[in-house]
């Protein structure tokens, strides 16, 4: 499945022509007026696919996981593009593992893909609609998944 935009304008073409906005796989790389146009015609269904995958790779990852990555996203620090930054690349980190060490990592899940197109550095959920959607995405997991923990008995720990 293609990233690249389905249908394209004669101003995007031109622009590729001459090698600027573009990278390697044709997809939009700055915030420039031409480039936010071409993101907003992409696939509809890029939300719909990343938003079915996040389940499956939240699911492998602990609340305090996907909280710091929260945090991180909040303060503008995730980067979808780089895999010390991106979304699994934060848990990586918290583990004290690489990347492609993460047995649930894959570079092209639909997940993965949508937030190495949509979330850069410097987004933050007050200033990006794709932030925004990660955020309240990764707040929906975490309702769900969080619990309180008020233990029957005590609990006395040997050190």
């Amino acid at each position: 499945m293609s990233t690249a935009p389905t249908s394209r304008s004669p101003l995007w073409d031109r622009l590729a022509a001459e090698g600027k906005h573009l990278t390697d796989t044709a997809r939009p790389t700055c915030h420039c007026p031409v480039c936010e146009h071409e993101r907003a015609r992409r696939a509809p269904g890029e939300d719909a696919d990343a938003a079915a995958d996040i389940g499956r790779v939240l699911d492998q990852c602990l609340p305090y996981e996907v909280a710091t990555v929260r945090a991180a996203l909040g303060r503008g620090l995730a980067d979808g593009r780089s895999f010390t930054s991106c979304v699994l690349g934060i848990v990586a980190l918290l583990r004290g593992v690489a990347y492609a060490d993460l047995p649930f990592a894959d570079k092209d899940s639909p997940f993965e893909r949508w937030t190495a197109a949509r979330i850069h550095y410097g987004m933050t959920p007050a200033t990006s609609g794709d932030a925004a959607r990660l955020d309240g995405w990764l707040a929906a997991w975490l309702e769900a998944h969080t619990l309180e923990l008020a233990p029957e008995r005590a609990i006395v720990l040997q050190v």
